[in-house]
């Protein structure tokens, strides 16, 4: 071995830990970055060297960087990010519709039915009172309008859902577009044998984000790129990205591919926005639609009976306020009823052709009064204001059941992402262990830098 040979292994040893070290403090540095992956240098032997006197190394080799990464891990966590996503998605979406209706309220849609249908009882009381019969027709106008006012919300909220939906959309196009450059970019740099950590780091990132927008079957390709798909639909393949797009023909949500495929099984937040669009706001405003006929209807067919101070009869009490059928969308108070003394309180005298106005008759507001707990065939059996607490008993069970799931899948999102953490993340006391050691290992190799310079110059005193 020649003194030469003793000051190239020291500079293998300086170099190698010198990479090391550069190492240990990039992972120091980003110990706090979110989706950072723990790096390590790996130092190997440098080949050995056969000579007459044997076989003897040639100092240390720092191999490459690579980072510590589980895919099994990662799939795990995303499938339960996926989880807790959507359910926390539709926890909130269903809390703004339980709001809507706003029940228990004084001053709700269950609150002023009761207020209507006790005007009814005034009126049954004081037939020929003109401030009773006024009365009745306010309540009647305030009841219209909550249902007016909650359609109306809930017509909104779709509107905010469906912009909602699709800027998640254009999102997941954006991020799948980043995925397919940074796979272009990972096989480039990675031709080598190299490993792209940072690339790969920046990658994962955008993949844990996709995945709460949708799940993702994630597969991994034999020259470092990787493959997303969603449900069998391909999202990002190689360095080409797909793009999905909100279609609503209709009236239905779905979501397509630029080909015009509809991607079925679709989770995660957009699955939950699917869901609250195409079923829970379609259920509660047929639900609102049917509750706002249905009474309207009764009314109507009661207050048709009865004759009116003014000598009217066949006076509807609610109409649609245009050409369409009555829903909560539209009922309000019929154009017939232009005052108080269009309101009918009885049936009035039958002997005369057609029916007079009789002083004291009160059974068609009796009639009305009573329909607040009739049972209605419209409304399956149930009255009035038993089929709206059931409307509103189904939301707020909906909510708490989307809220108990939400809490369970985060808790094993934050366990999965604990997991990972230990085998990717970054622990600054086993780094600082690991800078330790290639600083004495540096300054071991520069110790034998010193001696081999001693010897080189007592081989040259020797000379002099």
């Amino acid at each position: 071995m020649s003194l030469g040979g003793i000051l190239s292994i020291a500079r293998s040893a300086l170099i190698a830990q010198q990479g090391a070290m550069q190492v240990a403090s990039h992972n120091i540095a980003n110990a706090q970055t979110e989706g950072y992956t723990a790096q390590r240098a790996n130092l190997v032997a440098a080949p050995s060297l056969t000579t007459a006197a044997g076989t003897v190394g040639t100092g240390v080799l720092l191999q490459g960087v690579t980072h510590s990464r589980d895919l099994f891990l990662d799939a795990s966590y995303r499938e339960e990010a996926a989880e807790a996503a959507g359910w926390a998605t539709r926890e909130d979406l269903l809390g703004r519709v339980e709001t809507i209706f706003g029940e228990p309220s004084d001053n709700g849609l269950a609150s002023a039915m009761d207020a209507f249908f006790s005007a009814w009882s005034d009126v049954a009381s004081r037939p020929a009172s003109a401030s009773a019969r006024a009365v009745v027709i306010e309540r009647g106008a305030q009841l219209a309008a909550e249902f007016r006012q909650r359609s109306a919300a809930l017509q909104q909220l779709g509107a905010d859902i469906q912009t909602r939906l699709e800027n998640s959309i254009d999102r997941l196009n954006t991020l799948a577009a980043q995925v397919a450059d940074l796979n272009h970019r990972i096989v480039a740099l990675e031709s080598d044998g190299t490993t792209a950590s940072d690339l790969r780091d920046a990658r994962d990132r955008a993949l844990d984000e996709m995945s709460t927008i949708v799940p993702l079957q994630i597969v991994e390709r034999g020259d470092g790129s990787i493959a997303a798909n969603v449900n069998g639909f391909t999202l990002v393949e190689g360095s080409g990205a797909a793009r999905f797009e909100v279609d609503s023909t209709a009236g239905a949500f779905s979501i397509k591919t630029a080909s015009g495929s509809t991607v079925t099984g679709v989770g995660g937040a957009v699955g939950a926005m699917l869901d609250t669009l195409n079923v829970d706001l379609v259920g509660a405003r047929s639900q609102l639609d049917t509750l706002a006929a249905s009474l309207a209807d009764a009314v109507n067919t009661q207050h048709r009976n009865g004759v009116s101070l003014s000598q009217k009869t066949g006076l509807d009490f609610f109409a649609s306020g245009g050409a369409a059928a009555i829903d909560a969308s539209n009922i309000t108070i019929s154009p017939d009823i232009t005052g108080p003394d269009d309101v009918a309180a009885g049936t009035g005298d039958t002997s005369t052709t057609p029916p007079t106005y009789l002083a004291g008759n009160n059974n068609v507001a009796l009639a009305l009064s009573q329909l607040r707990d009739l049972a209605q065939p419209a409304l399956s059996g149930k009255s009035f204001g038993d089929y709206y607490t059931d409307t509103v008993s189904d939301v707020g069970l909906a909510v708490a059941a989307a809220r108990d799931a939400a809490e369970v899948h985060q808790t094993l999102a934050e366990q999965a992402d604990n997991r990972r953490a230990a085998v990717s993340g970054v622990s600054t006391d086993e780094e600082l262990t690991r800078l330790i050691q290639a600083q004495s290992a540096y300054a071991a190799a520069a110790r034998v830098v010193t001696a081999a310079n001693e010897m080189i110059q007592s081989v040259l005193d020797m000379v002099r």
